[in-house]
């Protein structure tokens, strides 16, 4: 297979797992804020669950960029190379998140140095995704190689 129908192939795999990692956090999200103010009004109950999908939506946004040019190609690389394994697929995962604490990309957040909390909510999606990414490219690949 060419590398770059195996491109493709993951590119497509890779958006499928950037949104199921992005429901999960968007949902994950709202159920800390509902845990964090018990005593709620229904009203704002309802504007934190309409503002699930404007989450769902930014987060994805936030992640289309990195999916679409640093993790699918590189996963692609390292399907190409029969490198696919679970301990390049977390490194994948977890490689952006200190250069985005590093270079400062989102303003830090008060009482906490520099970008740690952003930098560690950065790896755990990187790595979601990049898991979700793996256990959906694998079996096709294995099927895929013997074509």
């Amino acid at each position: 297979m060419t590398y770059l129908r195996r491109l493709l192939r993951v590119e497509l795999r890779a958006q499928v797992a950037l949104v199921v990692g992005c429901a999960l956090f968007s949902v994950v999200a709202t159920a800390f804020t509902f845990l964090a103010t018990p005593s709620q009004s229904d009203d704002l109950r309802k504007i934190v669950l309409g503002g699930l999908g404007l989450m769902f939506a930014a987060f994805y946004l936030f992640g289309l960029v990195p999916v679409a040019i640093y993790g699918a190609p590189a996963y692609a690389l390292l399907e190409h190379h029969r490198r696919a394994n679970w301990p390049y697929v977390i490194a994948l995962g977890l490689v952006p998140a200190p250069f985005i604490a590093m270079f400062g990309v989102m303003q830090p957040v008060p009482d906490t140095p520099g970008n740690i909390r952003f930098a560690l909510a950065f790896s755990m999606c990187g790595l979601v995704v990049a898991s979700l990414t793996h256990l959906l490219c694998r079996p096709r690949a294995r099927v895929l190689d013997g074509l």
